[in-house]
């Protein structure tokens, strides 16, 4: 039972640590993706504050949620999300809400022309 108290609290202090966005690890890969078959608008987003491949995954994740948004890649790297949405369910407005709900930063964001 010891045990178990332990290992919970060590999952509690791991998940808890990005909520602070400033956790990294530079052997971990840099981005997450999701890629499906999609029309939409191409689009590009700043996401900051994110520290590590958790809260990539967090702002992928709440991506993946979202009806009318595909194709998401989230590079903590560039600081950066790309995806496709559809204009006619969500606006980008709506998907800036979603991450700065999250507790990050959203920069600069609009729509991508296809021949860029």
């Amino acid at each position: 039972m010891k045990h178990y108290w332990i290992l919970l609290a060590f999952v509690g202090l791991v998940f808890s640590a990005c909520g602070e966005h400033n956790c990294s690890d530079e052997n971990e890969m840099e981005e997450a993706s999701m890629e499906v078959e999609f029309k939409g608008v191409n689009a590009s987003m700043e996401v900051g504050e994110m520290g590590c491949m958790i809260c990539v995954g967090k702002v992928t994740d709440a991506l993946k949620e979202l009806d009318g948004v595909a194709n998401i890649k989230v590079s903590l790297e560039e600081e950066k999300a790309a995806f496709e949405y559809d204009p006619n369910k969500i606006s980008l407005d709506e998907i800036a809400k979603v991450i700065t709900d999250l507790d990050y930063v959203v920069g600069a964001y609009g729509d991508l022309s296809i021949d860029n």
